[in-house]
């Protein structure tokens, strides 16, 4: 909006105090009736086109009117409005009971290092209340709540045009200050010389600028505490009271304050695992709390969670997983820590963890249900022990899973969460995981309760496992059979290999501790054990004996023969002799 600067009228002026008064009389006095802003400006276009064309060889010629540090405009009858830091103890803000309503840009500016300057209207909020008189500083004595106008690039959503308070400084664009401003233009270059003793000088460091753009006094990371000096790898910084500004060429100038720099501080830095900060802090669009981007990492902070960084190699797995938006791990609930066991390291999240073993650059997360499940199997020092792999899906695309150096995690709906471990994921990995025949696991690995060997349910079998026999698969084309037998504890024992074919293409067998399953085309599934089976084998077993295949088990006889049926013949052994014999028909 380009509203014309109003003058007051005669009624207002009879009711005004004594400062308005001086005011409207200094303004007559230095110009024609009807004088507003604008108005001032066009009469003064020889001036300013001479500021614009070389500003400070002009404003510092002794000798002219405009040999003073707060340049040109400054007394209070040239119709300009004074600057915030003036009138408001040093803050370079709009104070309260005012807003940002319009702004405008100077170009090439040396109060900005030849970049463009921005002068923000801070506006008088409608119900504050606002007096018009002359500011009091050494030199800035411009107009504070006299001139009523309005840009209106900022705030659109506050109707009408109130009066402008005073004027604050910047050298970055106001949209990026505050989204409530828009980028729409306009360009005043008769105010290049406009300054005052609060305000930054001519050509100032990276610092001093961004110390001005925070708000100079009313800067949330506080008043400067030290010079500034140089700082790591290039760059410069300056301790504040509430915090630092820092400037690197690769990256410009940026503050930490409060919570953030009290941890950037402890992580040495600007020369630390963090480096220079890249983004002033920003609040997050989801939830309360903020967060600080570094060259290496962040911080985060809310109240349920504190003030805490992730760091490389962290931070990159961390942005892997979605980083604060992420649902999979959430934010940082404390700093990296040794873990458990002290054979790697582990940094908390809302909804899991970041772990990395020693010795290896690999950080891995483990989140969400998956965390609970490592949690209760130990962690760190649990069976699982470190993650290798990340999660995926799993090989047959109805779960997931994730790999750890001691075993695995794998999840479907229908089957739970389970852990599987050691040797019997050796063995399930080479069966194809849930992939292969066995599908999910069922339950987790237990105990068989004989002291020597462990025992795992899948959807499709089992995985038995000893030190002696190694880990192999009873599939579901036995299982039944095999638990009808006592299965360990039974007369075969612990299986020693999968099944596999008989060599005349037939058949099927599968070697145990202390025989043999063997299933043939319309016999059945049958169990060989002991002295039977070692001559059913002696003789060449299915393909090779004569025999066949057999119609039943070993059977105990009456009178104490054990005895097994074949389709073309028996095998009988008598206990008491040991003597074997073989029958063929």
């Amino acid at each position: 909006m380009r509203a014309l600067l109003q003058r007051r009228t005669p009624s207002t002026a009879t009711t005004s105090s004594l400062s308005e008064r001086a005011v409207e009389r200094l303004t007559r006095a230095v110009s024609p009736a009807d004088l507003d802003r604008r108005g001032f400006l066009w009469r003064s276009a020889l001036t300013g086109t001479a500021l614009a064309v070389n500003p400070f060889g002009f404003l510092l010629k002794p000798g002219t009117a405009y040999a003073s540090v707060c340049g040109a405009g400054a007394s209070c009858g040239s119709g300009w409005t004074a600057f915030c830091c003036t009138i408001n103890n040093g803050s370079n803000l709009c104070p309260p009971g005012s807003y940002r309503a319009g702004w405008w840009r100077v170009d090439d500016s040396a109060f900005c290092r030849g970049a463009a300057r921005y002068i923000i209207d801070c506006n008088r909020l409608p119900g504050s209340s606002c007096r018009c008189h002359c500011a009091s500083g050494s030199c800035d004595q411009r107009r504070v709540c006299c001139n009523n106008f309005r840009y209106g690039q900022c705030n659109q959503q506050i109707a009408g045009v109130t009066e402008v308070v005073c004027r604050a400084v910047t050298c970055t664009p106001p949209w990026q200050l505050d989204p409530a401003c828009t980028r729409t233009v306009r360009v005043d270059n008769r105010t290049a010389t406009h300054t005052a003793p609060c305000l930054p000088g001519t050509n100032p460091s990276h610092i001093d600028m961004k110390y001005q753009d925070l708000g100079l006094a009313g800067a949330r990371v506080g008043t400067p505490e030290e010079s500034e000096r140089n700082g790591s790898g290039g760059g410069r910084i300056r301790r504040h009271t509430n915090g630092y500004i820092t400037y690197l060429p690769a990256v410009g100038a940026w503050s930490v304050r409060g919570r953030e720099a009290t941890v950037w501080r402890n992580l040495d830095r600007e020369g630390g695992r963090l480096g220079y900060p890249i983004r002033d802090r920003q609040f997050f669009n989801w939830g309360p709390g903020w967060y600080a981007r570094f060259q290496r990492g962040w911080i985060t902070y809310t109240e349920r969670t504190g003030a805490h960084p992730v760091v490389r190699p962290y931070w990159e797995a961390w942005v892997a997983q979605g980083g604060a938006r992420g649902r999979r791990l959430g934010l940082p609930l404390a700093d990296v820590v040794q873990a458990p066991g002290e054979r790697g390291y582990l940094q908390r999240f809302q909804r899991g963890a970041l772990l990395r073993q020693a010795g290896s650059s690999d950080v891995v997360a483990v989140y969400t249900s998956y965390w609970t499940a490592y949690r209760r199997t130990g962690g760190t020092t649990g069976p699982l022990g470190y993650p290798n792999r990340a999660r995926r899906t799993s090989l047959s695309g109805r779960g997931g899973m994730q790999g750890f150096t001691g075993g695995m995690l794998i999840n479907s709906r229908a089957t739970g969460l389970r852990a599987v471990l050691g040797t019997t994921k050796d063995r399930y990995q080479q069966l194809g995981y849930d992939a292969g025949e066995l599908g999910f696991p069922r339950g987790r690995r237990l105990d068989v309760g004989d002291g020597r060997g462990t025992v795992q349910g899948f959807e499709g079998g089992a995985i038995y496992a000893t030190p002696e026999t190694g880990a192999w698969e009873v599939t579901s084309r036995l299982r039944d059979r095999y638990l009808e037998l006592d299965s360990v504890n039974g007369p075969l024992g612990y299986p020693t290999a999968p099944l596999r074919r008989v060599s005349d293409d037939r058949g099927w067998f599968q070697n145990f501790e202390h025989g043999r399953f063997y299933i043939g085309p319309g016999t059945g599934r049958r169990a060989l054990w002991g002295p039977i089976d070692r001559r059913y084998r002696r003789a060449g077993g299915p393909a090779g004996s004569g025999l066949g295949y057999p119609l039943s088990d070993v059977v105990q006889w009456e009178d104490g023969r054990e005895a097994t049926r074949f389709e073309h013949g028996r095998i009988i052994h008598d206990p008491d002799s040991g003597e074997v014999t073989l029958e063929r028909r």
